[in-house]
């Protein structure tokens, strides 16, 4: 079986938790499958290497910004016409070609990652742009996999009709103890680590009012933010709050780094208020820290018992629950050892097997008929 990978993930954010979902499908896929990886760029973190891949990168760095659109989109348009495979299974809800995910004509996987922008369209989507552009892509596809129970929940709420369609499998990760990069610089003082985008629904505000708490307690303490720079606005919040000396930027890093910096912490802080599974927890419980983090969408699902869980709109409760920690060592060491127990249930093999059984029931669908999916008669 060829299996055809539009990389457009790979293009529109250096790093994340999409990329590290395909790297590792990629990966994990059986001897019997031909993985097959379109991209514009690159990837810098999360790089497949499947012996059998077939990868094709076209960068389009000169010229204006339209120019290079059109190219790449001709470009990308002419290599799907030439490549040989058996279905498609996109990465995100547009494709590098421009062209609608229903214009593949083969049979289409499709996962949905959560449904953010139906629910906070105000906070990621004001436009619409991108809800309009997954509508399209769940309306195409013949089978459609939800990364979480949860997501499956509020994805049914919006699109029940699409119920035959669907079914759940948990994402995971590689990154453990053994993966540590230990040569990384850390902080010196005792710190929490934040690990991820700031978007505005990761309630990254709130942490830091919670945090300015903690450290009129523990002044020694601080948080460590792994993911990209800060802004204007991020910057000038920290001073005001009075945490300039009590905020570490880590900045983007590899797993073997991030591996150290969940080790040497106190706990991950997991604030958003909405997530569609949530691999840094796992990566967390993997790596032997204590897991914080909001009682909401899907995060109770994935950490179980193995997290101290809080009301995400609660700064309180967050700062108790981070001076619980701080203080605590024989409640940390136990939220440790649950975590282990926890993220041992979850394994990226797991993840390829199940998505395997999609891949084998859709590829010999009609891409033109969703009704007639062998998915169509089997129970999510």
């Amino acid at each position: 079986m060829r299996v055809l990978f539009d990389g457009n993930i790979f293009s529109m954010q250096a790093t994340g938790g999409i990329n590290c979902y395909f790297a590792n499908v990629i990966d994990h896929l059986p001897q019997t499958v031909t993985p097959i990886l379109t991209s514009k760029s690159r990837p810098r973190f999360h790089c497949p290497c499947n012996p059998r891949l077939e990868s094709h990168v076209k960068e389009f760095r000169r010229g204006p910004r339209f120019m290079k659109k059109r190219r790449s989109w001709k470009y990308f348009r002419k290599l799907n016409e030439r490549l040989e495979f058996d279905l498609i299974h996109p990465t995100y809800y547009s494709l590098l070609s421009g062209q609608g995910i229903a214009d593949c004509h083969r049979p289409i996987v499709l996962t949905v990652y959560d449904m953010i922008h139906e629910r906070f369209p105000d906070l990621v989507d004001p436009r619409g742009k991108n809800a309009a552009l997954k509508r399209q892509a769940i309306q195409a596809a013949q089978a459609i996999i939800c990364i979480s129970h949860s997501t499956k929940r509020d994805f049914l709420e919006i699109y029940p009709e699409s119920k035959d369609r669907v079914s759940v499998i948990h994402l995971a990760t590689s990154i453990g103890l053994d993966t540590i990069d230990w040569k990384t610089e850390i902080p010196a003082q005792p710190f929490f680590l934040y690990v991820g985008s700031r978007a505005a629904y990761k309630n990254f505000d709130r942490l830091l009012d919670a945090m300015r708490s903690v450290v009129a307690s523990s002044p020694d303490c601080c948080l460590c933010v792994v993911g990209g720079p800060f802004t204007k606005r991020e910057r000038e919040g920290v001073a005001e709050k009075g945490l300039s000396r009590n905020i570490v930027h880590f900045g983007y890093a590899t797993d073997g780094q991030l591996a150290r910096l969940y080790n040497a912490s106190i706990a991950l802080v997991y604030p958003s208020q909405y997530e569609g599974f949530g691999i840094p927890l796992l990566e967390a419980m993997r790596c032997g820290t204590a897991v914080v983090a909001a009682s909401t969408s899907s995060i109770p699902e994935v950490a179980g018992n193995a997290a101290l869980l809080f009301d995400p709109n609660s700064t309180d409760e967050l700062c108790e629950s981070l001076l619980d920690l701080l203080n605590n060592t024989a409640r940390r060491a136990a939220f440790v050892q649950r975590g282990s127990q926890r993220a041992s249930q979850f394994s990226w093999q797991h993840t390829a097997e199940q998505t395997m059984e999609i891949y084998r029931a859709t590829a010999n669908t009609d891409a033109v008929d969703c009704a007639d999916s062998p998915l169509a008669r089997r129970s999510a």
